[in-house]
């Protein structure tokens, strides 16, 4: 039984994740492709648009066999701790044969390059990536110039490439087994806002459900567009700036060393938080507000973001050092996966929950932490829903796993 692993957001699932699973199964001759997904929040520091459930469907419609959610403690951070939590969460199962990826280049050497050089960081290197960083450089841009500057050939500076780069990273740390499969994109990348006959980003198909709900039919399976569009028209949708209320809260009433503590605040940047608050309110325009040539926009989302979640600097550290994830939730898989199901639950190195009534009670004191993270944070993402009706609590509780 040959396995496959990919880790999405499939914010929302388009023709280019539906490809890309195709191909991952075609070149991997797969018998099963597992998806290891984010939950309600994305790595860029947003809410994912559609909840976790009806984006289970739309992958289990379209190829994926089973989806195992990335915690919300993971799945909003940076590429390391994204990456390094998705791969940790496709070893611990010990089904997994491949992870595939997509990127804008097809030299996985080039990529197996990057990565060890990162992995391997040199005194030469790290004395140029200090001095790119003290001139103002993001610590991404400041990293591939520190690495030029040595001699490695860079990819394409692209977020699926530096998050390729995190995925053979994190395979290294681990002694990993599975073997990397490098897939390159169909459309033009991650934020493009450009179209390639049926093929678009998911930046761009998000902003075509405002602007033209139509035209998002040609861009995603064929089998989902109804449940897609249903969903958007009902408002069973958030954005970042859904959130704004709660951030602007926990901003009022949080002293500056309580701000300090969060993941990714670090540089006084605090400071510019509390005077963006001044003049801005939607999360957004406060993101705007601070982003600059050291700090992406991207990257203050994620900050704002871990503010409204409490996601602390030290607990990250923690659970960096003593293996990411204590669990593996399944959110969704077909009927025909049962077999797959039974190895997963059989060879799984940690507790597997299917049913969070019956299963939550195997999980060790690291994993009811993570746990009781994922129910606060969903708790949020649903109390900001645009539908009134789709905000009630404890939604992990109520809500099943999604069988076709």
């Amino acid at each position: 039984m040959i396995t496959t692993a990919i880790t999405a957001e499939y914010n929302p699932f388009h023709n280019g994740h539906k490809y890309h699973i195709d191909k991952s199964k075609f070149v991997t001759k797969a018998d099963y492709i597992i998806s290891v997904m984010s939950g309600n929040y994305v790595q860029r520091g947003e809410p994912a648009i559609f909840d976790k459930w009806t984006r289970t469907k739309c992958a289990l419609n379209n190829g994926v066999d089973i989806v195992l959610e990335l915690p919300a403690f993971f799945a909003c951070c940076s590429a390391e701790y994204f990456a390094s939590a998705a791969v940790d969460i496709m070893e611990k199962t010990n089904i997994v044969n491949y992870i595939s990826f997509g990127t804008e280049t097809d030299n996985l050497n080039e990529l197996k390059e990057f990565s060890q050089a990162v992995l391997n960081e040199n005194d030469i290197f790290k004395e140029k990536l200090s001095n790119y960083l003290s001139q103002g450089l993001s610590y991404p841009a400041a990293r591939e110039k520190a690495l030029k500057n040595i001699g490695i050939n860079t990819p394409v500076f692209s977020a699926n490439n530096i998050l390729s780069s995190e995925y053979l990273k994190a395979l290294n740390k681990l002694n990993s087994k599975i073997t990397p499969v490098a897939i390159k994109r169909t459309d033009n990348g991650y934020n493009s806002m450009e179209t390639t006959e049926n093929f678009a980003s998911a930046t761009k198909i998000r902003s075509l459900f405002e602007e033209d709900m139509e035209s998002v039919k040609k861009f995603v399976p064929e089998n989902i567009f109804e449940l897609l569009r249903i969903n958007y028209t009902n408002g069973q949708t958030i954005t970042a700036n859904n959130l704004s209320h709660i951030l602007n809260y926990v901003l009022r009433t949080s002293s500056l060393e309580e701000l300090k503590a969060i993941l990714d605040i670090r540089e006084g940047i605090e400071n510019k938080i509390l005077k963006s608050i001044q003049n801005n309110y939607n999360f957004k325009d406060i993101a705007f507000d601070i982003k600059s040539k050291r700090y992406s926009f991207t990257g203050i989302q994620r900050m704002l973001l871990h503010i409204v979640l409490n996601l602390k600097s030290q607990d990250m550290s923690y659970f960096k050092e003593n293996g990411f994830c204590q669990y593996i939730r399944v959110l969704g898989f077909k009927k025909s996966a049962l077999p797959l199901l039974k190895s997963l639950s059989e060879n799984s190195s940690v507790p597997v929950i299917i049913n969070i009534k019956k299963d939550e009670s195997k999980l060790s004191q690291k994993g009811k932490f993570l746990l009781d993270f994922e129910k606060k944070a969903d708790n949020i993402y649903f109390m900001c829903q645009n539908n009134n009706f789709n905000r009630g609590p404890n939604k992990n509780y109520t809500t099943p796993p999604v069988i076709i």
